[in-house]
């Protein structure tokens, strides 16, 4: 999903200091960013700011932080947000919201209880492990509707 810097700030609560460039698809690893992705510092063991500049120099479009730079930013624009984690998950959000596409959740176990909550969290179906293909395809062709027998 190709996007706008300017819409990556809308949807994070962020405030966009650069180009709105666009951008397709997100990383939080630096070692692994393509160029026009999005890049996500996270804080946990190391803090993932550290790693901007070898983002914005592996290509990042742009990169969501909560306060640091990249030392030679170039074209990557900065979204100020926060919190990274955080602005990721309402990223997530916001891009699923505008997909018609259904959720389908697939576990080895589910509680008493945790089908509610994966519908309530946003899955449109929730199956237990073993799955056969023909369940499966019932589920995507309800959610779908089906052209020529086949899941649309």
């Amino acid at each position: 999903m190709r996007i706008r810097a300017s819409e990556v700030a809308l949807a994070t609560a962020g405030r966009l200091d650069g180009p709105d460039v666009e951008v397709d698809g997100a990383s939080f690893d630096s070692r692994s960013i393509r160029p026009g992705e999005l890049f996500v510092p996270i804080v946990a063991d190391r803090d993932g700011h550290d790693f901007i500049d070898a983002a914005v120099a592996g290509g990042a479009a742009a990169y969501l932080t909560t306060g640091r730079r990249a030392s030679g930013q170039g074209s990557a624009a900065a979204i100020e947000v926060g919190d990274t984690a955080a602005a990721l998950l309402s990223l997530a959000t916001w891009a699923r919201g505008r997909l018609d596409v259904p959720v389908v959740g697939i576990t080895g176990f589910v509680a008493e209880g945790e089908r509610g909550l994966c519908i309530k969290a946003g899955m449109d179906e929730c199956l237990v492990k073993p799955v056969s293909i023909d369940t499966l395809e019932a589920v995507l062709a309800a959610r779908l509707g089906t052209r020529g027998g086949t899941v649309a």
